[in-house]
């Protein structure tokens, strides 16, 4: 990828047992897309424990706030859901050190683990993209 990327990753339990991947759900409800299969107040959340729909509703409000924060800086954002229970999810898991199983990983620093801190994770996005725009600047003289 260029660099102007920031990836986050974000490892949590999510609803992937019904309806589309956690990826399709989360952006579909993010852009406010018709026939949404999953969304936090459909029927289909209740067949999941609390827990799971309340993490599905924190990485919502987290790109929610990612979104008014990060406008207008020039960087493409890149986020992963990664279910923390897959072979993948662990293995993000034991090379960052995850105890718990949320955690938040930008640009491969660990910035969050346990309960998602949305003020904490876009600022630290919000480093990176000074760190790009920096760059961009140092570049063009």
């Amino acid at each position: 990828m260029g660099s102007n990327w920031i990836t986050i990753e974000i490892i949590d339990l999510y609803p992937t047992n019904l309806g589309h991947c956690p990826h399709f759900n989360l952006l579909a409800h993010e852009m406010d897309l018709a026939s949404t299969e999953f969304c936090p107040s459909a029927g289909q959340a209740r067949e999941y424990p609390e827990h799971i729909v309340k993490s599905y509703s924190r990485v919502a409000d987290l790109i929610a706030d990612l979104k008014k924060n990060l406008r207008g800086y020039p960087v493409n954002i890149r986020i992963e859901l990664i279910e923390a229970t897959s072979m993948r999810g662990l293995w993000r898991s034991l090379k960052y050190r995850v105890k718990r199983n949320s955690a938040v990983i930008v640009n491969g620093r660990k910035v969050c683990e346990g309960m998602l801190d949305s003020r904490k994770i876009v600022d630290a996005v919000k480093a990176e993209a000074e760190k790009i725009v920096k760059e961009m600047r140092h570049s063009r003289s």
